[in-house]
């Protein structure tokens, strides 16, 4: 629970219950103008190498590790941006690494090295394995080719019937 508190320049966010200012936003003195204040989002107490390392911890892929060196020099002036967008998506959820890994490789091989292409990415990689699951493909494998998947079912192979074979083998070398 909150309390709001609004100025004409600016409106004030307070817990509560304890009267503690929890933010502060600076208003635009437009009507219908959004004044961004990407500070309030950023951890700024945090300094970009523990985030970096942070987020280099999240998985034991070899492409994620390459993946962030890549992210980290693309947006170097934004590596704290990443790595929070990176928290975000990726920190405290379940993620499937075959889609994630596949994910990761679309995004190199298209040099398209922000968090949000690479989350983008992840969710069409699940969404496509699972609609391949609600087909009926149990067994199948998702393929990744110059940007485009595919589901190719794996070939099922029945089990033969051998008691053509035993009957033969009864009548020509006795019991078995």
């Amino acid at each position: 629970m909150v309390e709001i508190f609004k100025t004409n320049d600016k409106l004030f966010v307070f817990d509560r219950h304890s009267g503690a200012e929890i933010a502060d936003y600076q208003l635009s003195l437009m009507p219908g103008q959004i004044v961004k204040n990407r500070a309030a989002v950023r951890e700024m107490g945090v300094k970009a190498q523990v985030l970096k390392q942070e987020v280099m911890g999240y998985f034991i892929l070899e492409n994620w590790i390459s993946f962030l060196e890549i992210n980290f020099r693309t947006f170097a002036r934004y590596t704290r941006d990443q790595c929070l967008e990176a928290r975000k998506y990726f920190s405290d959820q379940e993620i499937d690494l075959e889609s994630f890994d596949m994910a990761i490789g679309y995004c190199l091989e298209n040099k398209t090295y922000s968090m949000a292409n690479l989350n983008d990415c992840y969710n069409h990689f699940t969404d496509e394995k699972k609609k391949a699951q609600n087909e009926g493909l149990h067994s199948s494998v998702l393929i990744m080719h110059k940007g485009s998947v595919r589901v190719i079912p794996e070939i099922q192979v029945s089990k033969p019937d051998f008691d053509p074979y035993r009957s033969l083998l009864n009548v020509a070398g006795g019991e078995q």
